[in-house]
């Protein structure tokens, strides 16, 4: 199952900004992170993962933000969380 529950993703000074909300837990979405944070995922290759300069997740189960740091673009996050399935894994 992918991660459906994308309000909106919207580029910062400093990478991308996602707002989840609905039926989404915090803690899942932090164990999302760090698996795809590390590469150890399908959907974010090593080059994706080296040009990270980090991912903060805040809020709580049902509002929550991820903010990507980094030079990724918005198109490029949009991509990545549409084939992505480590929300549920």
């Amino acid at each position: 199952m992918k991660l459906n529950n994308i309000k909106s993703v919207n580029e910062t000074k400093k990478g991308v900004s996602v707002h989840l909300g609905g039926d989404i837990e915090v803690d899942k979405v932090k164990a999302m992170v760090a698996k795809c944070g590390t590469g150890t995922c399908s959907c974010c290759g090593p080059e994706f993962v080296q040009a990270l300069q980090g991912i903060d997740v805040d809020g709580k189960d049902g509002s929550v933000t991820m903010t990507i740091k980094g030079p990724v673009t918005k198109d490029v996050i949009s991509e990545k969380l549409a084939i992505c399935d480590c929300y549920n894994t």
